[in-house]
């Protein structure tokens, strides 16, 4: 990892300091205006990013997060010359004012130059109200396995804010020194939201999912993930829980991660299986004591069946004397696609398919519940060639509704 130091001095070209507007331009073709796009069955995908948008080659791993006045802000990275994870990415919003009907203009929030800004991970401060966004910095000419490896180049954490709504933001700052450990070479936010805690002793606290690897070596065995905590509304940062009672064996190799309270105020922390020797693709534990620390290593998790790849999770509301854990990611384990919305009752030791959204190529996702109740699902379609919206309503799944 590189000295914080030398990265904020290294940063004084790429971001100012202070506020700054977020650069909106109107897109050039009707690609990204938000327009109705394709249908899964009867239902309409509202097309959010479009690869070629504003010279953007690739648009990937989105965000999205409902501000206190019911706007939806919608994050991703947008790359620049190609779909790889490396190079000159940046990190990139829009903005809905009509519960994801429709999307405005593109607005730049972090450009590293050539290098990289990515894997935002936004969440609500509900006390301030501000948007705190978490994300990481990846210099030019550095690839992931040169990051692993320890043969060059580095990832570190970093922070922006809005306090007006996501209009103008503040950063970014390195918070490296206080939320990246020496031994953590890899380093990811989400990708997907945070959350903020709403009960208990915690109540307040923003939890930030995110995963390293470490200088064990290059290979997956050589993977953990960690848990972001915030009691000051996101200025000051540590690590709390920590994954890493894997490293080294190859059974599970905790990756690209996501987390969601429960009613009992407990948090219930799913993440992707990097290529273990377990069968399966996701792993789970919870954490009884505010995301400090996590109750058990990472335990496969069979009912969650799909490719490798990221997922999501939201609580879904109480169903009666049961609460509802919503997860979004693909389903088909041949490969990504067919996203599926699947639903826990018994705080995600068990799931059952609820609805598809989408039948075909789709990878990314995250999920967001809107004013009126229902839901949205953010994701990538079509081979990388766009980020979609697709909403749903609960009565979709307590009617048996079939694949949609």
């Amino acid at each position: 990892m590189a000295s914080p130091t030398v990265l904020l001095l290294a940063l004084a070209s790429a971001a100012t300091a202070g506020p700054i507007e977020a650069s909106e331009v109107a897109p050039v073709t009707q690609a990204g205006s938000g327009r109705a796009g394709a249908t899964c069955s009867s239902r309409p995908l509202v097309e959010v990013f479009h690869s070629g948008e504003r010279g953007y080659h690739t648009f990937r791993i989105p965000a999205v997060v409902r501000l206190p006045g019911g706007d939806l802000l919608a994050f991703a990275e947008g790359r620049l010359n190609g779909a790889g994870d490396s190079g000159d990415v940046d990190v990139v919003m829009k903005r809905s004012r009509d519960q994801g009907a429709s999307w405005g203009p593109l607005q730049v929030l972090a450009d590293n130059g050539p290098g990289l800004f990515g894997n935002p991970a936004p969440v609500v401060d509900r006390v301030s109200g501000d948007v705190v966004l978490v994300l990481v910095r990846q210099p030019e000419g550095c690839h992931e396995g040169q990051i692993r490896a320890g043969t060059g180049g580095y990832r570190d954490p970093y922070l922006m804010r809005s306090r007006d709504g996501g209009r103008l933001w503040e950063g970014p700052t390195s918070i490296a020194a206080i939320a990246d450990r020496e031994e953590w070479r890899w380093y990811a936010a989400g990708p997907c939201h945070g959350i903020q805690l709403e009960r208990g002793e915690h109540a307040g606290r923003l939890v930030v999912p995110a995963n390293f690897s470490t200088s064990g070596g290059p290979e997956n065995r050589f993977l953990g993930a960690h848990l972001l905590l915030s009691d000051d509304g996101g200025r000051s940062w540590r690590v709390g829980a920590v994954g890493d009672g894997h490293v080294g064996d190859d059974d599970i190799n905790p990756s690209e991660t996501a987390v969601v309270e429960l009613a009992d105020g407990s948090l219930y922390v799913n993440t992707r299986d990097q290529h273990g020797s377990s069968e399966g693709t996701r792993a789970a534990t919870w954490s009884v004591d505010g995301g400090a620390s996590f109750s058990t290593p990472f335990r496969a998790d069979l009912g969650l069946p799909g490719p490798v790849c990221q997922g999501a999770l939201l609580h879904g509301g109480e169903l009666g004397e049961e609460e509802l854990i919503l997860y979004s990611g693909p389903s088909d384990p041949g490969g990504r696609r067919r996203m599926a919305i699947r639903g826990s009752r018994d705080q995600g030791r068990s799931w059952e398919e609820l609805l598809v959204v989408y039948p075909g190529e789709a990878a990314y996702s995250d999920l967001v519940r809107l004013e009126d109740g229902s839901f949205g699902c953010l994701f990538e379609a079509d081979g990388y060639q766009r980020i979609v919206f697709a909403p749903f309503a609960a009565a979709e799944w307590q009617q048996g509704s079939p694949e949609r």
